[in-house]
């Protein structure tokens, strides 16, 4: 490990924070790996249930692939292409990973830090977050930020930033559908603790089978979605009493 991320685990929760400040918290190998290591951990735990991701200091979320790097592998394909693929490997980590991943998004979103954002569950912001896609101004197009925003913003919204490279704020990320919520800069830690308090309240089990049939019916025709729904829910019924307990508890409110 080489201290590219700050990570901790407690009470059902577990939290990644980027630590390159210097770098405006921009992706590398070391982060990448880091990641994918940290998050293989948090699935061998069966009670952890929320990963909180920022980044370190009070400026940046993300600030993309780091260039540096990215420059010194631009005339080796063989090494650009395990840069690519190891960072496509920590997004696909998060995106597939069985515990709901929460982004708090303390400052610029840039670049390959769209993918990042894109890849969480959910997504809360500092009304100081900006977000853009600036790699049409340098002669080339975000490539997997690409397939971010067409899947998780309207489409014109998404266009706009792939094709004119300007930065959105934080409420009109919302209007767009990329992220959940703004809130002032200076109680994003504080909101984004109260949400993990939440929700490590829930059965993770249900946590993890949710997040899973999202997915899924997300990639299903309607009716197909629907039948794969009911099917589901028997199915997860069969081998877990939190439905019972949960109906339990409400009928002895009522």
């Amino acid at each position: 490990m080489t201290n590219a991320i700050l990570c901790s685990k407690e009470a059902g929760a577990a939290s990644i924070v980027i630590n390159r400040p210097e770098k405006r918290n921009a992706l590398n190998m070391d982060v990448a790996i880091e990641v994918v290591a940290f998050l293989k951990q948090c699935e061998a735990d069966p009670q952890l249930r929320v990963i909180t991701v920022t980044g370190a200091g009070d400026v940046a979320f993300c600030a993309g692939n780091d260039l540096a790097e990215f420059q010194k592998r631009a005339d080796h394909p063989l090494e650009m292409r395990e840069f690519d693929q190891t960072v496509l490997q920590m997004h696909e980590a998060i995106r597939k990973c069985d515990k709901v991943v929460v982004a708090l998004v303390n400052g610029f979103c840039l670049g390959g830090g769209i993918t990042l954002l894109g890849a969480c569950d959910l997504a809360i912001a500092s009304d100081r977050a900006q977000f853009g896609l600036p790699e049409v101004a340098k002669g080339i197009w975000p490539a997997m930020a690409t397939t971010t925003v067409m899947h998780n913003m309207h489409r014109k919204h998404a266009l706009w930033m792939i094709l004119t490279g300007k930065r959105i704020g934080a409420e009109e990320a919302v209007n767009a559908g990329l992220i959940n919520k703004v809130v002032p800069h200076e109680q994003l830690a504080g909101t984004g603790a109260e949400l993990v308090r939440e929700m490590t309240a829930f059965n993770p089990m249900v946590l993890e089978w949710g997040k899973r049939m999202a997915d899924e019916s997300a990639r299903m025709e309607y009716g197909l979605s629907l039948d794969h729904g009911l099917s589901t829910s028997a199915l997860f019924r069969s081998v877990n009493n939190s439905f019972a307990e949960g109906r339990a508890a409400f009928l002895k409110k009522k």
